[in-house]
């Protein structure tokens, strides 16, 4: 009885010592995951739909995402005039990851007024590894266009892509 007892305690001591001196492969990644931090009021560049009424934008606005990686995981976006209605209720965003490619949903609970307003809303993503993404938006309120376009995080850490406004005349 004794000698099963040791001999236990010996294959188990064998067993510890041979997984504690094996070296850990690189533990993987967590799962990619966004979150919306926050988004601006109303930035009163509003667009009638109905008529030109209540168009008090300064000139040709500029739709942009605003981008910084911290070169390990984390990716803080900015999508800057961003549009939606001008009573959009409530702003929230999907994040959708497959493979290289990051998909954001914009969304808005309500169409509550006739008019599109300016935004800014900002994104945190957590566990992207240093790659070459395509980021593709889906905005609220942008006449049907998407937005897409390419970042290489193994080259780049910050950097902003623009477009021109899906509406004519701002």
């Amino acid at each position: 009885m004794l000698q099963k007892k040791v001999f236990i305690v010996v294959v188990l001591g064998i067993l510890i010592t041979i997984v504690s001196g094996c070296k850990k492969s690189e533990i993987a990644p967590g799962v990619p995951e966004g979150l919306l931090i926050n988004h601006s009021e109303c930035k009163k560049t509003l667009i009638s739909q109905s008529s030109d009424t209540g168009k008090y934008s300064p000139g040709p606005i500029r739709e942009c995402l605003v981008f910084h990686y911290d070169g390990k995981k984390t990716l803080e976006m900015e999508h800057i005039n961003a549009l939606f209605n001008c009573c959009p209720g409530e702003i929230t965003v999907d994040f959708e990851f497959t493979g290289n490619t990051i998909i954001i949903t914009e969304k808005q609970a309500e169409t509550g007024c006739h008019c599109i307003c300016h935004y800014d809303v900002n994104f945190h993503l957590d566990n992207i590894l240093p790659a070459v993404y395509t980021i593709r938006i889906i905005a609220a309120d942008s006449n049907g266009e998407n937005r897409e376009f390419s970042i290489n995080l193994d080259l780049i850490q910050s950097g902003s892509q623009c477009w021109d406004s899906p509406y004519p005349g701002i």
